[in-house]
């Protein structure tokens, strides 16, 4: 694979910012990467402040399954104006861990305007990483106060608290808990 300029840049400081005892914890606790440099999230945040947007290299970044920061930085570089739901849906089909899927969530898809549809289409899909995707996207909507049917989001979240898993579940309390009365 070619990389651009800016994404060996980017790698160069991955290599740079690294910090072993966190990339051994991480792998320690069971991180499915294979590459984990140890960044912390604010640095992660910062080198993508640093390069700004830029949808071909955050979508060759996040096809690196592979390195956990390719993965965590991609969501901040794609602006959310360049991704439609097809890339959205892609993207939230190759989500590997929870951690991958709140920055994804945060950082990304709860800017996008059809984010709720994202929500409807995974809430009751087979995989119960996606299943937390939805949920995740749905307490970041109601965090950040977006016009939402609130029965409909109250329904949603009720339901999701007797998942099978217990990550949705956990996520689903969370909304419960936030919903405003």
């Amino acid at each position: 694979m070619i990389q651009s300029k800016k994404e060996s840049e980017i790698r160069k400081q991955f290599f740079a910012y690294r910090n072993g005892m966190l990339a051994d914890a991480l792998r320690g606790a069971g991180n499915c990467h294979t590459v984990i440099f140890g960044l912390t999230l604010q640095q992660v945040i910062e080198l993508a402040n640093a390069v700004g947007k830029d949808a071909p290299l955050a979508n060759d970044l996040w096809n690196d399954i592979k390195c956990r920061e390719a993965r965590l930085i991609a969501p901040l570089l794609m602006p959310a104006d360049a991704m439609g739901i097809d890339v959205a849906k892609a993207w939230c089909d190759t989500v590997e861990d929870c951690e991958i899927c709140d920055a994804l969530c945060h950082r990304l898809l709860r800017n996008l305007p059809f984010a709720f549809d994202l929500v409807l289409h995974y809430a009751h899909s087979a995989v119960p990483l996606q299943r937390y995707l939805a949920m995740r996207l749905l307490i970041n909507l109601v965090t950040i106060g977006k016009p939402l049917d609130i029965d409909l989001v109250a329904a949603m979240a009720a339901e999701a608290l007797s998942d099978a898993d217990v990550m949705v579940r956990q996520v689903s309390k969370m909304i419960v808990d936030n919903l405003p009365i």
